[in-house]
C-alpha cells in the first residue's frame, strides 16, 4: 500500500513541475502577437541578438536547475521505495 501511495504521489509531483517547455505550452496561441519592429521579447526587452542570447542562457540555466531537481527527486524516491 505504501509503495502505491509513493508512486501516485511521485506521478502527481512530476506532472505539476513547471519546466520551461511546460510553461511555454501553457501560453494560449491567441496570446501571441505578430512580430513587428516594435515587438519585445518575453523579458520585455527589444528584439536584438544580445537579448535573444540572454534569454537562451536563462533557458539553459533553468533546464539545468530542473534536471538537477528531477535527479535529486528520483534519488529520494528510489531510496524510499527501497526502504519499503
Amino acid at each position: 500500500m505504501k509503495k502505491r501511495t509513493i508512486i501516485a504521489l511521485t506521478a502527481s509531483i512530476l506532472l505539476t513541475v513547471n519546466t520551461p517547455s511546460a510553461l511555454a505550452a501553457q501560453i494560449p496561441a491567441e496570446a501571441s502577437t505578430p512580430v513587428s519592429a516594435e515587438s519585445t521579447l518575453a523579458n520585455g526587452k527589444a528584439v536584438t541578438e544580445e537579448n535573444v542570447l540572454e534569454l537562451l542562457r536563462q533557458i539553459e540555466e533553468d533546464t539545468k536547475f530542473y534536471n538537477k531537481l528531477k535527479a535529486d527527486f528520483d534519488t529520494i524516491i528510489e531510496a524510499k521505495l527501497a526502504a519499503i
